[in-house]
């Protein structure tokens, strides 16, 4: 099914007039598969280059590509092993955080590369063919815990689990303030039957770097603990 979603991918960006490539996983193809307990979900590649990445082959790419500044070590890099931190603090297993992102599956929601979201080619047609992707990822992979980056993935993936009949175990979707300006983030609590799931919205963070703030530790904090109860109910 990989292999076939790759195909997909490439004949996609040639449809709908894409120049910059993409990026799919940003972990090994083997992150891929059902028992797969955590999920990361990032918006788009951002680039001004061609490049074409159906997976990380050396491993989270957050923790070991280089960026530019050195493996691991671009600000959004940091941001996300920092989160990562947080997440092992509050584990019981005393797991620690690269081990963590090794065990985890990211990827982004749409995989076509651009400059930045605005000037994502045919966003309508880009999220249309994303909206397909992603309901035969969720065929196989149903995480435990998924983690969106920003609005877009977050409010799709949820759209998504809904019509594949999870509903919200609370009723809401359980916003908070963050204490940056009016930023909140979301802990959706799912259901399906006698399954659990726990959908995290986080902002971008390579625009809101929430773990540089000290004001935005305390919901941090809280965020990293309801991921940690979530997966150390399962065997990750």
């Amino acid at each position: 099914m990989f292999e076939s979603m790759c195909r997909s991918i490439r004949s996609a960006h040639a449809d709908l007039g894409h120049s910059l490539g993409w990026s799919f996983l940003y972990t090994p193809k083997e992150s891929f598969r059902p028992n797969q307990q955590l999920l990361f979900v990032g918006l788009n590649p951002a680039g001004n280059a061609y490049s074409e990445d159906y997976e990380c082959e050396e491993g989270n790419a957050y923790l070991c590509d280089d960026w530019g500044s050195g493996a691991g070590k671009a600000p959004l890099q940091q941001q996300i092993q920092m989160l990562y931190r947080a997440i092992a603090d509050e584990s019981d297993g005393h797991v620690a955080f690269e081990v963590l992102m090794e065990r985890t599956l990211a990827a982004n929601y749409v995989p076509f590369r651009s400059r930045n979201w605005p000037s994502l080619r045919d966003p309508e047609g880009s999220l249309s063919f994303s909206r397909s992707l992603w309901s035969r990822i969720s065929d196989v992979v149903q995480a435990r815990v998924v983690i969106a980056m920003g609005t877009v993935p977050y409010r799709e993936l949820l759209s998504l689990l809904k019509s594949k009949a999870w509903a919200l175990a609370s009723g809401d979707e359980g916003n908070a303030r963050l204490e940056w300006g009016r930023q909140t983030y979301s802990l959706a609590k799912l259901q399906n039957g006698g399954k659990a799931m726990l959908l995290v919205r986080l902002p971008h963070l390579s625009r809101y770097r929430l773990f540089s703030r000290p004001q935005c530790r305390p919901a941090l904090t809280l965020i990293a603990r309801e991921v940690a109860v979530a997966l150390n109910a399962c065997s990750l």
